[in-house]
């Protein structure tokens, strides 16, 4: 209830929003209640609606992420194609914004979650393109971690 005396537009109002749906996704996945994932959901979604991703793009990712990651929760218990839309679409919106170069652990967390998304899905559709879409983005995590652990080993200066 405190949240609601924040003015919707200020960083401490997403901040708090963000808060109130890890622990609304945490009590859904501990109790696999399809109910409280969507109320994390609509609570991500909820402070995703009063930023920008051109002024905040960090803060617009990671909420992107989080979004997706409890979609692909909801897609998983429902099967529904649309739920798994839905995460999709939400990976991909992170990932226009975290790169390997800035944001290496947020965008390996969006590539996996999108390549598990397609993974899962693919078990739920005959369609043989998502087969082959999930192999493409795991193989591209692959190739990128070994390009990473060179740079760490070897900085380019």
């Amino acid at each position: 209830d405190a949240i609601k005396l924040l003015p919707i537009y200020s960083p401490e109002y997403v901040f708090g929003t963000r808060q109130v749906g890890l622990l609304q996704q945490i009590e859904g996945e501990k109790n696999r209640d399809l109910s409280s994932l969507k109320d994390a959901e609509n609570t991500f979604l909820k402070a995703l609606s009063v930023i920008s991703g051109k002024m905040q793009p960090d803060v617009f990712a990671d909420l992107n992420l989080r979004v997706g990651n409890v979609r692909q929760n909801i897609a998983i218990q429902s099967g529904n194609g649309q739920d798994f839309a839905n995460a999709i679409k939400s990976y991909k919106d992170a990932l226009g914004t975290f790169t390997p170069q800035k944001n290496l652990e947020k965008w390996a967390d969006a590539m996996n979650g999108l390549a598990k998304t397609l993974q899962i899905f693919s078990s739920y559709s005959t369609k043989t393109t998502l087969l082959s879409k999930t192999s493409s983005v795991i193989s591209l995590i692959l190739r990128l971690s070994r390009i990473s652990r060179l740079l760490i080993i070897n900085p380019i200066e």
